[in-house]
């Protein structure tokens, strides 16, 4: 139930961050200075789809076969690379330009291509699902370190807040929908030996 109406707030957040999409872009190059602009690149980075692949993976990955619990793993893999296909497809079907590119802003990260939507944002809030069922206790930092990407890609001048509250939206439906599949139809006994 919780998560129904987590969706359902995201989705009126996503409807209505259209209207603010401009607005947003222009007011967040405000507030740029050295030092956030080096800690928004630095965070940027981190998040990368690349980098939230190698690290997170080898982390949960890591953690999840010292407790024991293999379960999840497949669901976890399923649903990075689901998610980092949908992310391209939909740039490529979209084609949406960089916030840059319209507005009379400069973008901070170089971009070759799509805006819509953020792979970024996609890949953090992919895994925090994952984060939020094996470990409680740093689900708040993840959750922080996720809102900050998404604020990073917006500071950088390279998404718009529909990309990156779109993205978080695209992240938590694929998880939870693996996690869900996982827990009816325990797709890990295909890779694992029942526990």
């Amino acid at each position: 139930m919780k998560k129904r109406i987590l969706f359902i707030i995201l989705l009126i957040v996503f409807v209505l961050s259209f209207f603010l999409d401009n607005y947003m872009a222009i007011n967040i190059t405000k507030i740029r200075n050295l030092t956030l602009t080096q800690t928004m690149l630095f965070i940027s980075l981190l998040g990368n789809t690349i980098s939230s692949f190698i690290v997170s993976l080898l982390l949960l990955i890591y953690f999840i076969y010292a407790k024991k619990d293999k379960r999840y793993i497949p669901s976890l893999f399923l649903s990075l690379i689901i998610s980092v296909i949908l992310v391209n497809l939909l740039k490529q079907l979209v084609q949406r330009p960089r916030p840059s590119e319209i507005l009379d802003i400069i973008a901070l990260e170089e971009k070759n291509n799509f805006s819509f939507p953020s792979g970024h944002t996609n890949a953090v809030f992919t895994l925090f699902p994952f984060i939020e069922i094996h470990f409680k206790k740093f689900k708040i930092i993840w959750l922080s370190f996720s809102i900050l990407v998404a604020f990073s890609r917006i500071y950088l001048g390279v998404h718009y807040l529909s990309d990156v509250v779109f993205s978080v939206i695209l992240g938590l439906s694929i998880s939870y929908l693996f996690i869900y599949i996982e827990r009816k139809y325990r797709i890990s006994n295909l890779f694992f030996k029942k526990q």
